[in-house]
């Protein structure tokens, strides 16, 4: 399955990559480019703290596509168990401009954690990190704040959601951040 959804994702890119270069206007480098991503805070019982830069490139004024990576660190207590782990990973995204403003995104990526497993024999809670895939798919929404900035935000949704090992609550992700280039 999980060859499927790549195959899938690659011969997409591959395939608007290809149209893209078809219809290439002159841009330099520097226009093609584009650098992003966020931060992310939350303090409370449950207290994360993050970082997930982006670097893109611009193939037309209408697709781009790029990479990003990912870490939080996250700390949880329940009760009196304390948890806290590092979360880190890596994806590749495209996006499609439908207009000025509205875009549609696909990425494929993983995230590695510390997946919280209870064993029933010892009756205590351990780890094991693993590397869980996502496919977010879904769109968003930019606000220019400058000539060559803006602020972005996204609905998206994990096509491979699976309750037991995501770090994510929901299949649902709302993203927010600030892109210079895009």
């Amino acid at each position: 399955m999980k060859r499927l959804y790549l195959s899938t994702i690659f011969f997409f890119v591959l395939h608007t990559s290809m149209h893209a270069q078809e219809s290439q206007q002159k841009l330099s480098l520097k226009d093609r480019l584009f650098f992003g991503g966020g931060i992310t805070a939350n303090f409370g019982n449950v207290t994360v703290l993050g970082a997930s830069p982006i670097v893109g490139y611009k193939f037309n004024n209408k697709l781009s596509a790029g990479v990003g990576v990912e870490y939080l660190y996250y700390r949880e207590k329940w009760n009196r168990v304390l948890y806290e782990t590092s979360i880190y990973g890596g994806n590749v995204f495209s996006r499609y401009r439908i207009s000025d403003r509205l875009f549609a995104h696909a990425e494929y990526g993983f995230v590695n954690w510390e997946i919280p497993v209870f064993d029933p024999i010892k009756y205590i809670y351990t780890t094991e990190r693993r590397n869980v895939p996502h496919l977010y798919l879904g769109g968003g929404f930019i606000q220019p704040i400058g000539e060559r900035s803006s602020f972005v935000i996204m609905a998206l949704y994990d096509a491979l959601y699976n309750p037991l090992q995501s770090a994510n609550p929901s299949p649902f992700i709302f993203r927010a951040g600030f892109n210079v280039g895009f």
